[in-house]
């Protein structure tokens, strides 16, 4: 389902929307982008859950916000402009969403007694434990793994409990307040601007993080061999250790939902061996060539007959042996 809705929104809307949301790490377009192959630290995804917590908006995660100097002058102040990354409703449907995870799903140990959104996460073998959940006003990551990123032998669950038994000591000051209600979802239409991947074999030009680079793509054409294809190397999350905290910001209104066609599915893989060719799969590209014909091969020489079998010389016949005289 998840790459169903990468392939009906567009990889560049989905990266769009990510990046506005706190995402700074180079996110390539695949289609295993929606199944967690580009790699993001805590303090981004941190940051980004912030930005549903805030209504929609999302400020710019710092961890200093002014200096000054004896004087009381101010030598340096954080810009902590809230920017609206997604609109107010969309933001309200996700946090209803994420509230379920902790009332009824795998996020359950965080649950402390007040409304609480968030999402479990674990990576291949349980390398990587994963919790990033929030309340109106406080945003908290939790990840649990080891720093040679072996196996756990874990599970999300105690990355939830990890998450309720810290967030459970800043409760004091911070009375208890409910979610935006869930908006009208019947006849809703979408908030952005979807470009539907279009059916065919695409990869990406290059494996380069350059944003020059990203969104650039190739579209290969069948050929008869048997050269192997590029393939997508995925990786699993693996960000540096602890727990990321901040305060979410103010409400507000834009955009954010998505809506678009129904493309034919995702091919399984780049498997053809081919060479690319010019296009990308957000506008028209020339029609391939039909492939050359298979040259006709030689016919063989016919096998020359075989000699007939020679009879091996005939041996003399051994001399009589006489017989004995009588006595």
């Amino acid at each position: 389902m998840a790459v169903k809705v990468l392939i009906d929104v567009g990889f560049e809307p989905v990266i769009g929307m990510a990046q506005r949301m706190g995402i700074e790490s180079p996110l390539k377009p695949t289609y295993s982008l929606a199944l967690g192959a580009s790699e993001v630290n805590l303090l981004e995804i941190t940051s980004a859950y912030g930005t549903l917590a805030a209504e929609g908006q999302h400020v710019q995660a710092h961890g200093i916000r002014r200096v000054l100097n004896s004087a009381g002058e101010v030598l340096y102040e954080a810009d902590t402009t809230a920017e609206q990354a997604v609109d107010a409703e969309t933001a309200a449907i996700m946090t209803w969403m994420l509230q379920g995870v902790v009332s009824g799903g795998t996020g359950s140990r965080a649950a402390i007694g007040r409304p609480v959104a968030g999402k479990t996460g674990t990576s291949e073998n349980n390398r990587d434990l994963w919790f990033i959940g929030y309340i109106p006003q406080l945003v908290v990551g939790v990840w649990l793994g080891n720093d040679d990123s072996s196996r756990t032998w874990g599970a999300s669950s105690s990355a939830a409990f990890t998450w309720g038994q810290f967030v459970s000591q800043l409760l004091e000051e911070l009375p208890v307040e409910e979610f935006p209600p869930l908006p009208q979802l019947a006849g809703r239409e979408g908030t952005i601007d979807a470009e539907p991947v279009k059916p065919g074999r695409v990869t990406a030009s290059t494996a380069s993080n350059d944003d020059d680079d990203r969104g650039r793509w190739r579209r290969c054409r069948n050929r008869h061999d048997d050269s192997p294809a590029p393939g997508v190397n995925s990786s699993d999350s693996g960000a540096s250790g602890g727990s990321a905290s901040g305060s979410s910001g103010s409400s507000g209104s834009s955009s954010g939902s998505s809506s678009g066609g129904q493309p034919a599915s995702p091919p399984a893989g780049n498997d053809d061996g081919g060479e690319p060719v010019g296009g990308d799969p957000g506008g028209d590209t020339a029609d391939p060539k039909p492939p050359a014909p298979a040259p006709v091969p030689p016919k063989p020489d016919p096998v020359p007959a075989l000699p007939e079998p020679v009879a091996p010389p005939s041996q003399p016949a051994p001399p009589p042996v006489p017989a004995p005289a009588p006595e």
